[in-house]
């Protein structure tokens, strides 16, 4: 809900840090996350980079870098939380003008560029179609230019731990809030599919436990909090979801628990390869991404005691959801304004 603000009754891991006396800090170029969303409290240090600053893409992972890097006094270090938001393949774009006139296609004479293309795209609401071949591909160039700069930025990041004698004893998470698989940037109502849903996850545990380890295990947002908070040895509030990923790495895993996802009145619900999609007020289909891995087909037939026994899960899973705190309503500023009109949202 882009109308509201984070209520302040909802407690973030800075808050949980702080009362564990851990230093906690939250570095982001993203307005989402920005300080008029409410996402500025109980941190130790915050740090916003706003998209019409001129400030880099790469600017959060560098402050992390920095902050996490400071000399502490043996006797008085503390555990550390930093929390990192970057832009990833979002405009505006980390392209000088002399890179993006080295870009493909040659001799491109379109109106896609680094810092006015969030506006541009956001007024087409993902009708990609309505682009050019010679468009879509300087936005792939663009895309992947910025990237490979945050991509540094981040190797940077981890060497600094390496440096500072830190990589080792670190937990580091690296995730995302879209498919690598399929472009979904600026697509209002992305469809509620596998390969949309499915976003990258990388962790290093401390120690290099499960280096190298591919975990097929469909895993939830809500598990990076609940692994940050078991890493910190903070104890979470029974209502909090998600499971640790050092315990579904390590095979010691709930397996009677369904993932799921919900946009309005769509849902999807995954307990291994069955997946049980629908809207409200009509019968769901089940796919068995085994064999059809699109879910082009409903095996409802084939497994009906499967989807009555998934949708029973889903059924107790939203009761046991509490329900969301009142809605705080968003007040923004001309400058706030003037950042979210950059980024496309306005």
């Amino acid at each position: 809900d882009r109308g509201v603000r984070l209520a302040d009754a909802i407690p973030n891991l800075g808050l949980w840090a702080r009362q564990a006396s851990v230093r906690a800090a939250l570095f982001t170029g993203v307005p989402s996350t920005f300080d008029f969303f409410g996402f500025a409290s109980h941190w130790e240090t915050f740090e916003q980079f706003p998209p019409n600053s001129g400030a880099l893409a790469s600017a959060p992972l560098d402050g992390a870098a920095a902050w996490l890097s400071e000399p502490q006094d043996a006797e008085e270090a503390r555990p550390m939380l930093a929390i990192v938001h970057t832009r990833g393949g979002h405009p505006p774009w980390e392209v000088t003008p002399p890179e993006a006139a080295k870009l493909p296609p040659a001799e491109y004479t379109g109106y896609l560029g680094p810092r006015r293309a969030a506006q541009i795209l956001a007024k087409m609401e993902g009708r990609h179609s309505r682009m050019s071949d010679a468009d879509r591909e300087r936005m792939r160039a663009l895309y992947h230019a910025s990237l490979s700069r945050q991509d540094a930025a981040l190797g940077q990041l981890i060497r600094s731990l390496d440096d500072a004698g830190r990589w080792d004893s670190t937990l580091f998470i690296v995730t995302a809030d879209v498919s690598s698989a399929r472009s979904t940037l600026f697509v209002a109502e992305p469809p509620l599919e596998e390969d949309v849903l499915t976003v990258p996850l990388y962790v290093h545990f401390p120690g290099g436990a499960h280096s190298g380890k591919r975990v097929e295990t469909p895993t939830e947002i809500y598990d990076v909090s609940r692994t940050a908070l078991t890493a910190l040895g903070l104890k979470a509030r029974a209502s909090l979801l998600g499971r640790d990923l050092y315990a579904v790495a390590s095979g010691h895993d709930d397996v009677q628990r369904i993932a799921v996802a919900r946009a309005d009145a769509d849902y999807t619900a995954r307990w291994g390869d069955f997946v049980l999609r629908g809207t409200i007020d009509e019968a769901p289909s089940l796919c068995l991404l085994e064999v059809d891995p699109t879910c082009a087909y409903d095996h409802s037939h084939r497994y009906p005691m499967t989807a009555q026994d998934l949708f029973r899960r889903l059924a107790r899973f939203q009761r046991s959801v509490k329900d969301v705190p009142e809605r705080t309503p968003l007040e923004l500023d001309s400058e706030s304004a003037a950042m979210l009109e950059v980024w496309g949202t306005y």
